[in-house]
């Protein structure tokens, strides 16, 4: 069903699926009316915020605000297999994670090639726009997290997929676009159908015949799901001692610099550093190389949706929860007693050994050499 075509503004309606309702009346956004002009710095971008404007925005919007609604507030349906979403706008929400991002798209690409006429949009957070630079053939607009209340309740659904993949219970035994699919009503052999057919358009516009260097992604933003620093530096001196000749780029800054900085300290060879912040150009540059070695993270999904071979080091969780649909990866999954535990929130640490898995960094250097060997004999 979608909202009510009431002239009566009171009686329209969002739907959202209702598998994901937070009840908790300190929902992270909820519709504020704003009490004062705000010249608001997002990101790269300027907003302005008018006095007595109704926005969606976190509790934590620093403004002279008073509550208009809660998300909880308004009406929700689920969407079911038998729901037609044909002519239908839809909203989805997700503020954070690049590979959550990039595993909804598949939903995406489902939905537009079931239903006809269906637009899909966004919200999520300003960092992430240029992501979807590679999708407007599916994704009809993205709109940051404080937009006005009125260009929400213009959709007809609106999806929270928030802490979905966190939370769910169905997230410790499958992986992402399946979880997400089912939010949305769709088969298995839907979902599995639009995977293959979005890494087949993806990765024919990004396709270079050349690829050269090896990518690594240093860090997470959990530490639980950090793979240790000195390990990666005896990694990486490794990889230059047996292929002197091949590039080794640090990606996506690697973002936190401490990090990154002692790499580099530890490394006996000269080492790359991608530092763009833009996706669409992190997006071109990661097919381009070789193969990308990092723990879960955004990279991965990146590389996984070009067709770019990678290794993810996993240990919190298994890894076919993540990268099991993408064509050309490999995991490698560390054991220890507790794994897995399922921990890999920013604020969930290893119960047993402070900020880094047991599991994981039980995984050594040299299993991971293994397999880049195995990349390598490709090329």
């Amino acid at each position: 069903m979608g909202k009510s075509k009431s002239k009566n503004k009171k009686n329209k309606s969002i739907k959202k699926s209702s598998s994901n309702i937070n009840n908790n009346d300190n929902h992270s956004i909820a519709y504020f009316r704003i009490n004062e002009n705000k010249d608001l710095s997002v990101g790269q971008y300027m907003l302005q915020i008018k006095n007595n404007d109704i926005i969606l925005a976190p509790y934590t919007f620093n403004v002279n605000k008073t509550l208009y609604k809660t998300i909880n507030d308004v009406h929700y349906d689920k969407i079911t297999p038998s729901t037609d979403l044909t002519n239908s706008s839809i909203l989805i929400y997700r503020y954070g994670g690049i590979g959550d991002l990039l595993n909804t798209l598949f939903v995406v690409e489902a939905l537009k090639n079931k239903f006809k006429n269906i637009q899909i949009g966004y919200i999520c957070s300003p960092s992430y726009f240029s992501l979807f630079n590679y999708f407007t053939d599916i994704v009809s607009g993205v709109l940051g997290v404080f937009s006005s209340y009125q260009t929400i309740m213009d959709k007809q659904y609106f999806i929270d997929l928030t802490d979905l993949a966190e939370e769910n219970q169905l997230a410790t035994s499958c992986s992402l676009p399946f979880l997400f699919g089912y939010q949305f009503g769709l088969t298995d052999n839907e979902i599995s159908t639009a995977i293959s057919r979005l890494i087949a358009k993806i990765s024919s516009k990004t396709n270079c015949p050349e690829r050269n260097g090896i990518g690594i992604q240093l860090s997470t933003n959990a530490p639980v799901r950090n793979y240790n620093l000195e390990h990666f530096s005896k990694l990486i001196n490794m990889i230059k001692e047996k292929y002197p000749h091949e590039k080794v780029l640090l990606l996506s800054g690697s973002q936190n610099s401490i990090s990154r900085d002692y790499v580099i300290s530890n490394c006996n060879y000269s080492i790359d550093v991608l530092k763009t912040t833009d996706l669409s150009k992190i997006i071109f540059s990661i097919a381009r190389l070789k193969m990308i070695i990092g723990p879960d993270s955004s990279m991965l999904h990146i590389a996984g949706i070009t067709n770019t071979p990678m290794i993810g080091l996993y240990g919190p969780f298994p890894s076919k929860l993540r990268i099991s649909n993408y064509n050309n990866a490999i995991g490698i999954d560390g054991k220890s007693d507790c794994s897995p535990c399922f921990r890999h929130h920013p604020t969930q640490w290893c119960k047993y050994n402070g900020n880094e898995c047991i599991a994981l960094n039980s995984i050594p250097p040299s299993t991971i050499l293994d397999v880049v060997d195995r990349i390598m004999d490709i090329y």
